[in-house]
């Protein structure tokens, strides 16, 4: 029985998540100014990277965003695309969170648009621009750092994500990405690798085959 356990153990590693949520940074990140989101669940931020969002490996999972503040005169939202159809944010309420399964590799169907502001549309995947976009946050662990070396701290008031996004709508006043700003998480499904398998179906013989012996 030893023996047993011990080859259970040496299968559990091979049942890992074997997809991840993956970054595409698209150039250099940047400094900017004024970052004033309301309420503040985030901390002051003043670094962002553009960049898109996609699934890597094999298997599905589970996309989420929550929503973390805003500070704007627009009405704007956030949407992401699943088999159910479209998914709004709800009215915008602190903490309200969206989420779509992911069964396939590849870019994730996410945007953000404003209610009232013509053309303000931005989706994940599209070539941002100084007044329309949306960027991953990061901030400054030490003032001294360049801007090069700004760290991803993802810790809020309403939790831990796996990465922060703030939206600048095309409002021309400012470009400070704190118009609509939401948490998002990947949670992978655990699926076990093709050379597990095998192995899996042997140790559930041999357990067969000890418990019979047993009863014998």
């Amino acid at each position: 029985m030893k023996r047993l356990l011990l080859t259970c153990l040496l299968i559990a590693p091979l049942f890992a998540n074997a997809n991840t949520l993956q970054f595409n940074a698209l150039g250099d990140s940047f400094k900017f100014k004024n970052y004033n989101l309301s309420p503040n669940t985030t901390g002051d931020r003043n670094v962002g990277q553009f960049g898109s969002f996609s699934i890597v490996g094999d298997g599905g999972g589970t996309f989420s965003a929550t929503y973390l503040g805003s500070e704007s005169g627009y009405d704007n939202r956030y949407y992401q695309r699943s088999s159910s159809g479209n998914q709004v944010m709800n009215e915008n309420t602190l903490g309200s969170t969206v989420s779509a399964y992911i069964a396939e590799p590849g870019l994730i169907d996410f945007g953000f648009f404003s209610v009232g502001l013509g053309n303000s549309l931005f989706e994940n995947g599209n070539n941002a621009s100084s007044v329309l976009g949306f960027v991953v946050l990061k901030e400054f662990i030490d003032r001294n750092q360049s801007v090069a070396n700004a760290g991803y701290n993802n810790s809020t008031t309403l939790g831990l994500f796996d990465f922060l996004i703030g939206f600048n709508d095309k409002h021309t006043s400012d470009a400070d990405y704190d118009d609509y700003a939401v948490g998002i998480k990947y949670t992978p499904n655990a699926v076990p690798t093709p050379s597990a398998l095998p192995l899996l179906a042997t140790a559930i013989g041999l357990f067969g085959f000890a418990a019979n012996r047993r009863r014998v």
